[in-house]
């Protein structure tokens, strides 16, 4: 009996060890998994329970254009906070607070009843209203120094500059593009809690030590931006149109120098304005650019060797027939020069270019000289157009693409193209910030000048340049963008808009445009002016764009200091990071090559330029030739076989084709 009485002992003591045991492996256990595994995020559970972090925004980096002047800059402000558990007393806080920061005492004391440790009353206030806080002493109120986000020019370069919220951070162009540089390091308000919940501030939490930015040196020119939106909100306001747009590069560099857009707003008071109005239209919007879009297709063809400036087209009196549609002109022609074509802006001309240069090399080029894919500006929402694949074209699609309908593009795209005539053809890609400056002074070169690809021989660019100068030149369509004591090459453009949505194009609605550059033998600026949707009689690039170019132009050599033909002085210095095949393709003939020439002409030898000249006129300066001469229609002469300068030695005839 004894001994069963002993062997229940012996269990229930075993039974207690092994209890006692497994309570000290669950315990070593657990307190492994707290103090182990679980050990960072207990810790950050511990932390969010009795500490409060609050951001204060960083002073953000400054904003240049091109000779360091200021366009985004931080200005001192302050906020005022609260720690609603230490307000002794609500209704009279808040009416005190009411009336040194100008506010709705309701709307403080909804604030200051928030169960909240730690609350906003106000942010980024005046230094003024922040010192009358200040001197309130009031329990559970301070105020705590930060930066808001000013721009001293206003509305100047809003499109390009966009803004920045309340609390630092980027929310439109420039900077948002750039927002991870401009933003300091943050900083941040302490509260800490004790055991019973209550809230404790900690004024020593490093707040004091204000942190910035990067500061950014755009492409821009403040002075050329203002010019630039002055002309064209003054174009848009006196035709009633819906919008406009510039863009002027370097067309050497592809420094962006002005990019305007109409309407604008006000970034230091962003949110009383639309949003739509903040979107850059002449990077993020395409449109179908119409008879601009000539020169490009002029290129080709001369490019390929397809027809030159004084091959003829004749230009079926303004109505051409393709297929079921018909293909018109403004105005009636007969015998057009290519050169012609492009100067009095001729569709069907444009038309038969493109049947010459074919759909596959049509679409070749149209994507060589960057259309249907994103230039790579260093700016947010670039749209790449619209350019479908030559498959997809019907043969009225090639005729009507080659005068600007049946793609879209964006104005951005418009003038890299372009200044790819200008500077030797060459294709730049654009950008707007050009340098870094740290906090510690060092400077970063974050772009510089790079090519794309060449698009267009130097012989090829020159013809080119001699045809869109003749646009700007006589009875052209673009005389109104003619600048005074300098060579302008531009083409005009006044395009339907497409219907949203639906086929078809809008009654009465256009965009018009000029795209240029300037001097035409040497250009220092490329750019594209756009009108969209102008409610006026008579809406033609020509008339309303033109003008606008001509006005910015002119005051941008004076700033550019371009000295005018005639005044003398050195030539116009190449410009850093310009291609080295560009220097010397447009130069003028020497005085020596000139001589030549004539002394060709008159002994007969060569073929002489009759463009312009009337039936007498070309029969005088024929007749010693000693060849039969041909004379095709009336008026003056339009072209000629054979070209200008072209030997005569195995000539048996000549052929001058007139028209009135």
């Amino acid at each position: 009996m004894n001994s069963q009485i002993g062997k229940w002992v012996k269990i229930r003591i075993l039974i207690i060890l092994v209890l006692f045991y497994g309570l000290a492996v669950t315990i070593l256990a657990r307190a492994y998994q707290f103090q182990v595994l679980e050990a960072d995020k207990l810790s950050r559970r511990a932390e969010q329970q009795h500490r409060h972090l609050e951001r204060i925004m960083p002073r953000r980096g400054v904003i240049y254009d091109s000779a360091r002047r200021e366009l985004a800059v931080s200005k001192e402000s302050y906020s005022v906070f609260s720690r609603p558990d230490q307000v002794l007393n609500l209704a009279d806080t808040a009416q005190r607070l009411a009336k040194a920061l100008g506010m709705s005492s309701r709307e403080i004391r909804q604030t200051l009843a928030s169960p909240d440790p730690f609350v906003w009353v106000i942010r980024q206030t005046d230094p003024e209203s922040a010192e009358r806080v200040r001197l309130l002493k009031l329990p559970g109120v301070g105020t705590v120094p930060e930066s808001r986000r000013y721009y001293p020019g206003g509305s100047l370069a809003a499109h390009v500059l966009g803004f920045a919220g309340v609390d630092s951070q980027g929310l439109e162009g420039i900077e948002h593009a750039y927002d991870g540089m401009l933003r300091g390091e943050a900083r941040y308000l302490i509260t800490e809690r004790d055991a019973r919940g209550e809230s404790i501030f900690l004024p020593g939490s490093g707040w004091e030590q204000e942190s910035r930015g990067t500061d950014l040196i755009l492409t821009l020119d403040k002075s050329l931006q203002f010019i630039a939106e002055r002309e064209l909100k003054q174009a848009v306001a006196q035709n009633r149109a819906k919008g406009g747009s510039v863009v002027a590069m370097d067309p050497r560099t592809g420094r962006i120098l002005i990019l305007a857009v109409e309407p604008g707003f006000d970034p230091n008071s962003f949110s009383r304005f639309n949003p739509a109005v903040y979107r850059n239209r002449a990077v993020t919007d395409a449109f179908e650019p119409g008879s601009i879009f000539k020169v490009f297709i002029a290129a080709a063809v001369i490019e390929e060797n397809v027809a030159h400036a004084h091959d003829v087209f004749f230009c079926e009196n303004g109505a051409y027939a393709v297929a079921d549609k018909v293909i018109s002109d403004l105005e009636a022609h007969g015998w057009l020069t290519l050169r012609q074509v492009i100067a009095y802006s001729s569709n069907v001309g444009a038309s038969k270019l493109g049947q010459k240069l074919g759909k596959e090399r049509m679409h070749d080029y149209i994507t060589r000289f960057g259309f249907g894919s994103r230039t790579g500006i260093d700016f947010p929402g670039e749209s790449k157009g619209i350019v479908a694949p030559p498959k997809s074209w019907s043969p009225v699609g090639v005729g009507t693409i080659a005068f600007g309908q049946g793609v879209a593009v964006t104005a951005l795209q418009i003038v890299t193209a372009i200044s790819a005539v200008a500077n030797g053809g060459i294709l730049m890609k654009p950008y707007l910030v050009e340098k870094a400056v740290r906090p510690d002074g060092t400077e970063v070169v974050l772009h510089q000048p790079e090519r794309v690809a060449r698009v267009l021989s130097p012989k090829t660019v020159k013809e080119v340049v001699s045809i869109m100068e003749s646009v700007v030149q006589g009875d052209g369509t673009g005389q109104r963008a003619a600048i005074e004591g300098y060579r302008v090459a531009g083409k005009t453009g006044t395009a339907q808009k497409a219907k949203l949505g639906a086929r078809g194009y809008e009654p009465g609605k256009y965009t018009c445009s000029f795209l240029g550059f300037v001097p035409a033998n040497d250009p220092q600026l490329a750019m594209i002016v756009v009108i969209d949707e102008p409610q006026t009689d008579y809406a033609s690039g020509g008339r309303l764009a033109a003008p606008v170019f001509r006005e910015i132009a002119r005051q941008a050599m004076v700033q550019l200091k371009v000295p005018r033909a005639g005044e003398g002085g050195p030539a116009i210095a190449r410009r850093e990071g310009a291609p080295d095949e560009a220097e010397g393709i447009r130069e003028e003939l020497t005085t020596a090559d000139r001589e030549l020439l004539s002394k060709l002409q008159t002994a007969g030898q060569v073929m002489p330029d009759l463009s312009g000249q009337t039936i007498r006129q070309a029969l005088k300066q024929l007749a010693d030739l000693g060849l039969p001469v041909q004379v095709q229609g009336s008026g003056r002469a339009i072209g000629q076989e054979p070209l200008p300068g072209a030997s005569l030695a195995d000539c048996s005839e000549v052929v001058v084709r007139f028209q009135p």
